[in-house]
């Protein structure tokens, strides 16, 4: 079995320890071996489809499914699927979900699918997942290696996912690497993939329906493209705000998303909603204190207070705060648990530390309270893109194209965005000119 291998198959093989013994024990009878019923096992997981006859909808239903199905269909047009004149060839679609995202969510989506996709529109549906960042298993992984377009619709975020990694990740082979980067520069793609994939996470109906979802994508794009010029020669910055933030982020030159939500080129990615620019950040010269007063990735989810953390050389080693700093501090304590038990000579790997540097350029990513303030919606994948704030990521950073000799390359199975509402964002070129890219959690860009 192969290195790469290896991260589905104990995905798998969860999912199998999770049946009842005396299913385990026919599966084996019946593929011969345990390896083998593992792998069936998985196969039968990953054809599991929404090719079924549909159920009828009551009323109030079916005018919840119009609703959504305007967003996915925004969703899904952002892929700009190729097909013939006649509707019959062309590009493929498959969607990946779980048993976690409403069926619904999903049937809008698969619709909206359809309708540029025709029958090379798909739904698999995975194992329920326990946190972000978790493999799919080989043979979804397979599926999604051979589909032009992926969108994933599931519980937590899969984005940073082994199979998602290893399609949007340079190919082992030198060579092969060599080409497959020449050509994501000629397409101006964020990754060296055929493949392009969107992402959407905590499936409330109302991420279809409501804030982000509803943005202007042409004034936001362009807002977009004025930030992205910017940031070509910015090499640091500064985060403070009013309520004890004060971080000195390094980035890391060239390790760049950005997320115009304009995904007709093979080697694109984006989480739905659209509308963030993010990079990864260079560990040793990133210091401070992050005071966190948005939303968090689940299992983290809405706060009951800010959550403050202390940083030093890219890694948190200090987190204050409520509940949710509690459900923080277990869920980054148990990647580290499940990593080191499968990796104990790995000494460096190490879910405290910072990923992401994020900023949001989408003006609907809001909610507001009945006096008129702004603060953030329920879902980190939507607050994440809020115009003028910020989000700083913990854990998995791979999916930024970190080779593995890189000291901040960290390959952890978790990613948690957390976003943060009002701060004053200080950029400093590599000319040492400085420039504040927000102000009081005001863009000026």
């Amino acid at each position: 079995m192969s290195e790469q291998e290896k991260p589905y198959m104990n995905s798998e093989r969860e999912m199998f320890e999770k049946l009842a013994p005396e299913e385990q024990d026919q599966k084996i009878a019946e593929a011969g071996t345990l390896e083998t019923a593992i792998q069936q096992h998985g196969l039968e997981q990953a054809l599991k489809s929404m090719d079924e006859p549909e159920t009828e909808l009551t009323p109030e239903e079916q005018e919840k499914f119009e609703r959504m199905l305007n967003g996915a269909r925004n969703a899904i047009n952002a892929f700009e699927i190729k097909r013939s004149s006649d509707g019959r060839k062309g590009e493929t679609l498959t969607i990946v979900s779980d048993p976690g995202a409403e069926e619904l969510f999903v049937k809008a989506l698969y619709q909206a699918g359809k309708e540029k996709a025709g029958a090379d529109c798909r739904v698999v549906i995975s194992e329920l997942p326990t946190g972000p960042a978790q493999p799919f298993g080989k043979a979804i992984g397979e599926r999604l290696m051979n589909s032009d377009c992926i969108l994933m619709v599931t519980s937590f975020s899969r984005s940073h996912s082994q199979e998602m990694v290893d399609l949007m990740s340079p190919h082992p082979n030198e060579a092969v690497a060599q080409w497959k980067s020449a050509l994501q520069k000629a397409r101006g793609a964020s990754f060296p993939s055929s493949q392009r994939f969107i992402s959407i996470t905590q499936t409330r109906s109302e991420i279809l329906t409501d804030g982000a979802a509803q943005e202007n994508m042409a004034e936001m794009q362009e807002r977009l493209g004025r930030l992205e010029e910017l940031m070509i020669a910015v090499e640091k910055t500064h985060v403070v705000s009013e309520n004890g933030t004060d971080l000195e982020i390094d980035l890391k030159k060239g390790k760049t998303i950005i997320d115009y939500g304009k995904l007709g080129t093979p080697g694109s990615g984006a989480n739905f909603p659209f509308g963030e620019w993010s990079c990864a950040v260079d560990l040793e010269t990133t210091n401070g204190t992050l005071v966190i007063d948005g939303v968090s990735t689940p299992p983290v989810g809405e706060l009951d207070q800010p959550i403050t953390l202390r940083i030093e050389k890219g890694v948190v080693v200090d987190v204050q705060g409520g509940e949710a700093a509690q459900r923080l501090k277990t869920a980054l304590d148990e990647a580290n648990r499940i990593w080191r038990e499968k990796n104990p000579e790995d000494k460096t790997t190490n879910a405290y530390r910072v990923a992401e540097l994020g900023i949001g350029v989408n003006s609907r990513a809001f909610r507001y309270t009945e006096s008129g303030q702004r603060i953030a919606p329920p879902t980190s994948l939507e607050g994440e893109k809020g115009l003028g704030t910020i989000h700083v990521a913990l854990g998995k950073n791979t999916l930024y194209g970190l080779n593995k000799e890189d000291p901040d390359f960290n390959p952890i199975a978790v990613h948690i965005d957390n976003v943060v509402m009002n701060t004053t964002v200080e950029a400093e070129k590599t000319d040492g000119s400085k420039v504040n890219l927000i102000e009081n959690g005001q863009a000026r860009f």
